[in-house]
């Protein structure tokens, strides 16, 4: 097949993702640092420790990204650090995140700011989190306090990342801390992960209105195991609602849907967006056994590291999904856990591909960050997963760009797909056959 060159609009955002507890190192205080320390919470025992020391190596670590011709970067500040404990605020952290923005600045990288990413205060969590509703007023204050510190040199804020896979991880499944198994619990936390989005978006636009604030938002490409079965159907629709609509259509209407909310409009809720960030990782197939409806049935795609199935076509339909909202869109993360760097190359491509082809279909889509820039601590699963575009050695925290990172840099630099990349890096979603794939040799 003979393709074109596929151009991105001119001030298109380039980047990588990365998450404060995962990456920066010795969150002491976090909820998170007390729950690897138990038994049987994480995979191999793996704790995240100094995990990068990117606390202290956050600007070789841009520089980095500035070698990948980036021109953004999308990174959380650690509520555990500011706010160790209640009501005392840490001037050392504070100081080090102005370092951190002016790092940033110093190297014409754009900012995204995660507010919460997965990680709690441990005197937050000990108070219940965000299963108690009167606790919201605490993240309240800190949206304040960041919003006064911050609002000047952060022009886009994430409130939440990905609210459904926090309140499902950490009190439904419990392999996130808290690590509850409670239906009740889960229900609770839906409801008020959106309640603290509203909180959080108006405590930032209050001071700053000017400043773009959005929601991230993880959507899985729901899809029936056989199309053909009405209940196979009703299995793929019932995850969509539950997990993706509850979120979509509570900020389009403001109301808390049944049957995870009580149905009654939230205050503040709707329209409380000013861009959508979408995760995107895989498709889920869905087929119905009584009295429970199952996702991953029978899949028959290659899986990568985290034993997800990688669907790119599902990247371009949620982002026109989202573009009905008629808001600026990013894709916050979209990545691939494997060591086969060359079927990352593939991955980049191909996803990449369904971004322009989202944009040509009417989608206002600004920007693209690849999670992640580096191999990191990846919560219960530990450091096995490999997602990065930069190797990261978890005991000498050497760093070891990738080829992948090479072939990232030369999209960035060109804002444009090359018509020969889609010859060199076929996507080839049943096999995967990457005998005929060339290797980027490292930059440098």
């Amino acid at each position: 097949m003979n393709r074109q060159s596929l151009t991105f609009p001119s001030e298109f955002l380039w980047g990588t993702a990365t998450s404060a507890h995962q990456v920066e190192g010795n969150n002491l205080h976090s909820d998170w640092w007390a729950y690897e320390q138990v038994p049987g919470h994480i995979q191999r025992g793996d704790k995240s420790g100094l995990a990068c020391d990117h606390w202290r190596r956050f600007a070789a670590d841009f520089d980095l990204c500035r070698a990948m011709r980036n021109n953004a970067v999308r990174l959380s500040f650690e509520w555990a650090r500011i706010e160790p404990r209640e009501g005392q605020i840490d001037d050392t952290a504070v100081r080090h995140y102005h370092e951190v923005l002016d790092a940033l600045a110093q190297r014409n990288l754009t900012p995204f700011v995660t507010v919460h990413h997965f990680t709690l205060p441990l005197w937050f969590a000990h108070r219940g989190g965000f299963a108690v509703k009167d606790n919201l007023r605490h993240f309240e204050r800190y949206c304040g306090l960041l919003a006064g510190e911050f609002g000047s040199r952060v022009r886009f804020w994430n409130t939440i990342n990905e609210p459904s896979i926090y309140a499902m991880m950490s009190y439904l499944f419990g392999y996130f801390a808290p690590g509850e198994k409670s239906p009740r619990l889960f229900r609770l936390v839906m409801q008020n992960i959106l309640a603290a989005h509203a909180v959080a978006y108006h405590a930032l636009k209050r001071a700053h209105p000017e400043n773009q604030i959005g929601l991230v938002k993880n959507i899985p490409y729901y899809t029936p195991f056989n199309p053909r079965h009405p209940l196979d159907k009703l299995a793929a629709a019932q995850h969509d609602w539950l997990y993706n609509a509850f979120v979509i259509e509570g900020i389009r209407t403001g109301r808390r849907h049944l049957p995870l909310g009580d149905g009654k409009v939230l205050p503040g809720l709707a329209g409380s967006v000013d861009f959508w960030g979408l995760n995107y990782y895989n498709q889920s197939r869905c087929k119905w056994y009584w009295p429970l409806a199952t996702i991953n049935a029978g899949e028959r795609h290659r899986m990568t590291q985290t034993a997800w199935a990688p669907y790119p076509p599902g990247l371009k339909q949620n982002l026109l999904r989202l573009a009905s909202f008629g808001l600026p869109l990013y894709v916050t993360e979209n990545g691939l856990a494997t060591d086969d760097d060359p079927w990352r190359c593939a991955y980049l491509i191909e996803h990449l591909r369904q971004v322009h082809e989202a944009i040509a279909a009417g989608a206002d889509v600004r920007g693209y960050f690849y999670w992640s820039l580096l191999d990191n601590f990846e919560w219960e699963d530990g450091w096995f997963p490999k997602f990065g575009l930069i190797g990261c050695d978890p005991q000498t925290r050497e760093r070891r760009p990738k080829p992948s990172a090479e072939l990232y840099g030369q999209i960035a630099a060109a804002n444009a797909l090359q018509a020969e990349w889609f010859e060199e890096y076929p996507w080839d979603m049943e096999t995967m056959d990457l005998a005929r794939r060339r290797t980027i040799a490292p930059a440098g």
